[in-house]
């Protein structure tokens, strides 16, 4: 049975859950964010050219876990950018040699895909 407004008789809309998925990739992508922004600022002190990468990763590690946790499509275009980048980083670095970034980067395609199956709950 449908929940009524009392004022217009209309179906009041309910809020959609975020998925338990996106919510563990959402946090482990903000506790990311979060260690390389106090790394990034703790070695700034020490190589000021080499910590300003790592802080603006920090920050965009940040700004894609707040858009993919509220389900908002530029978190999902953030997110689907920086996924690629980082497989395109890491097989050009490891030239397919390194079987534990191999695997990471089969679980960064899988979160993909999976975000990529609900792309129209992000709005």
């Amino acid at each position: 049975m449908e929940q009524q407004n009392n004022l217009t008789n209309q179906p009041i809309q309910q809020k959609s859950k975020t998925p338990i998925g996106v919510i563990i990739v959402a946090v482990l992508m903000l506790l990311n964010g979060v260690g390389a922004l106090v790394l990034g600022l703790m070695s700034f002190m020490l190589i000021p050219l080499l910590s300003i990468p790592l802080i603006l990763l920090a920050v965009i590690l940040i700004a894609t876990a707040v858009g993919i946790r509220k389900m908002k499509r530029w978190g999902l275009y953030l997110f689907t950018i920086a996924t690629m980048l980082a497989i395109g980083l890491n097989l050009y670095a490891t030239s397919f040699k390194n079987l534990s970034l191999l695997l990471n980067n089969a679980i960064q395609v899988l979160i993909l895909v999976y975000f990529w199956s609900m792309h129209k709950r992000f709005r």
